[in-house]
């Protein structure tokens, strides 16, 4: 077998240094401390040592320093037997776990440490080279362990620390010996961005306030809000609960896309629990929380029940559902399209979209005409049989209405589209319109007819849901 003599001197190097360390150890942190195991490689060293509390970066340095200072003093290392009484009058420490007869190996490295040892060392304590502590920290109740590097391993180690600041400084756009002053910049243009972003966000803020109390209903206010930060959507409902003429607030949004955010605040002539108004709809988006009762805030997991979530709010605090909406009539060759007015009362025929290549530019198209009337909703006839069964029509246009959900940013919901076609062909046919020839007349105006029974539907008095998914007998 051949013998690695580039590895045996490594080991020998953070062998001896082993001993140095612990030396140095006790004469900086006191006689107390004792070995508690250790491991020499060629890599590295590790020692743990008894010390009830952290070692400071200032006594880690120091202690390095002790190391070092005895390296460069390149002193003689003996190693010698004698006998286990003579050894004890010279001062030796017995290394941590060995068992030791009445001859001894004394290992003496430099002038000051003198232990009882008997692997392999160095020579002369210069052999070492540069003793680095790379790591200190705990391992167990008042016991610690401290890792160190010497020799070409100190040299990788700081060719490494070399390399990161200089990848770091080529990322800050300066030179090496400029890192301090080039991260300084970037750190005080981080905090000039963080700050126009807060007010950027102070004025989004105020604007949504202005548009959300325009819409107040007999001053309340029950509104989906578009929000980074849970922290935003709790101060943009203070805001509007502080404004005069508002006394209950319940705003909800999906903090980046992630969750639900909850928040509840109502004056004190409100009458009301901020607390209770948003219970049962924190359980219907999968969460929980707010107990206070002038503001309260909750959690949630279910971002897509949001909007039935709100809708419980409104139905419970008997809020009007005033919103805009849209119609559609999803024929095989058009797609009738049918807008509410701003009180969301009255449906009026607004266009038809001829049929795409396949559904997802149909809905393309259905997701621009939801953006520019700014609705809230769409609500899709679906084509029962005449005895309110489902066939394959209905099937089909449950499967498109599924997908048209996952492509729109607002709820899709469904309404029993039977006979639409014929009310619309006899309203036209009564204002004077050729039904025959005005297919595109009748698709729209069936999607009107679709609308508008679903606007009177959730007008009821007794609905239990604001955004039913009604198909009525």
């Amino acid at each position: 077998a051949t013998i690695d003599s580039g590895r045996r001197a490594a080991i020998r190097r953070n062998h001896t240094a082993t001993h140095l360390l612990h030396w140095a150890l006790r004469s900086e942190l006191g006689d107390h401390v004792q070995q508690q195991g250790s491991l020499v490689s060629a890599e590295r060293l590790r020692f743990d040592f008894s010390h009830h509390e952290g070692v400071t970066p200032d006594q880690l340095a120091r202690i390095e320093d002790l190391v070092n200072a005895e390296v460069l003093s390149n002193a003689p290392v003996e190693h010698f037997e004698t006998s286990m009484d003579d050894a004890r009058e010279l001062g030796a420490i017995a290394f941590f776990g060995e068992k030791y007869g009445e001859v001894v190996r004394v290992l003496r490295a430099g002038n000051h440490s003198i232990e009882l040892c008997g692997g392999t060392h160095v020579s002369a304590l210069g052999d070492i080279g540069l003793v680095k502590i790379v790591s200190e920290g705990s391992i167990g109740s008042n016991v610690r362990r401290i890792e160190a590097v010497t020799g070409t391993g100190s040299l990788q180690l700081l060719r490494e620390s070399e390399a990161r600041l200089a990848a770091v400084a080529d990322s800050l756009g300066v030179p090496p010996e400029d890192l301090e002053g080039g991260l300084r910049k970037r750190l005080g243009e981080l905090d000039s961005l963080r700050s126009e972003v807060k007010q950027l966000r102070r004025e989004l803020t105020g604007n949504q306030s202005e548009e959300l109390a325009a819409a107040a209903v007999d001053g309340t206010i029950v509104a989906r809000v578009e929000a980074d930060r849970r922290e935003d959507v709790r101060e943009l409902a203070v805001a509007l609960r502080d404004r005069p003429g508002i006394e209950t607030v319940v705003l909800g949004a999906s903090p980046g896309g992630k969750g639900v955010a909850l928040v509840a605040a109502v004056t004190a002539d409100a009458g009301r629990n901020a607390s209770e108004l948003i219970s049962g709809a924190a359980k219907l988006v999968g969460g929980g929380g707010g107990k206070a009762a002038d503001l309260a805030v909750a959690g949630g997991k279910l971002p897509e029940r949001l909007d039935d979530a709100l809708a419980l709010v409104r139905d419970e605090l008997g809020v009007s559902w005033a919103v805009r909406s849209i119609g559609l009539d999803l024929g095989s060759v058009r797609i009738g399209v049918a807008v509410s007015d701003s009180e969301g009362t009255l449906a009026l025929p607004s266009a038809t979209l001829e049929r795409g290549a396949d559904w997802g530019a149909d809905h393309a198209a259905i997701a621009e005409l939801v953006d520019e009337a700014e609705a809230e909703i769409v609500v899709v006839g679906l084509p029962l049989s005449l005895d309110g069964s489902e066939g394959p029509a209905a099937r089909r246009t449950r499967k498109e209405v599924a997908r048209l959900g996952r492509a729109l940013a607002v709820p899709v919901r469904t309404y029993d589209e039977r006979l639409s076609t014929v009310h619309a062909q006899r309203m036209l046919h009564d204002a004077g319109f050729d039904t025959a020839g005005s297919r595109r007349h009748v698709d729209s105006s069936a999607a009107a007819v679709i609308l508008q029974g679903w606007l009177d539907q959730t007008r009821t008095e007794d609905h239990e849901d604001p955004h039913p998914d009604v198909c009525p007998d």
